[in-house]
């Protein structure tokens, strides 16, 4: 990013445009090609394929190091966000005269406030506590939501087709559920009663 950051908005835009179009590219010619070969060709060549362009591009990229623009570190975010945080809740100002009201609780953590933080990083922060529920909202959706494996096992506990004598206890759970599991094919799928 800071290799094309420097040459304008224009150049920044042009990057990401064509950087998407390779990732989207990529996805599906390893979603379709890869699988098409896989599935009518040989399976080997189907893992051989991804393995010489993972290869490819490593080293396009230790060949292309000297090109990078490197920057040093200045730190780290979460450290810089915890200070302000800290400083906010725990700091007052060193000085009495600069006990004025706030517009905010992080706002005490800014230089004008008596803080010890630039205005900016201050807002940053500010920003981020503003998304952060939307994160932690993020947490139980995904739990939930791979828990659908296990519902998958529970109902094919009690399956039942019709016109068949296949019932929850002549077909094994696991049977199911193998397709939208691929890890399942490798468990043993004898009934043991």
């Amino acid at each position: 990013m800071p290799q094309v950051k420097d040459r304008g908005p224009e150049a920044t835009r042009r990057f990401f445009n064509w950087f998407y179009w390779c990732i989207n590219l990529g996805a599906i010619f390893s979603l379709g090609g890869i699988a098409y070969i896989q599935q009518n060709v040989n399976f080997s060549v189907g893992y051989i394929i991804p393995a010489v362009c993972l290869g490819v591009s490593l080293l396009v990229f230790l060949l292309g190091r000297t090109v990078f623009i490197n920057k040093p570190a200045d730190g780290s975010a979460f450290t810089d966000m915890f200070r302000i945080v800290g400083s906010a809740f725990c700091g007052g100002p060193s000085e009495p005269h600069l006990l004025r009201p706030k517009p905010s609780l992080l706002d005490g953590a800014k230089v004008t406030y008596g803080g010890r933080f630039p205005e900016e990083k201050v807002e940053e922060v500010k920003s981020l506590m503003k998304i952060l529920p939307v994160f932690l909202a993020l947490i139980p959706y995904w739990t939930v939501y791979f828990q659908m494996q296990t519902t998958y096992y529970l109902q094919s506990l009690h399956l039942s087709i019709p016109g068949t004598e296949a019932n929850a206890t002549a077909i094994h759970p696991v049977r199911v559920i193998s397709d939208s599991w691929p890890e399942s094919r490798w468990i043993p799928m004898e009934n043991d009663e």
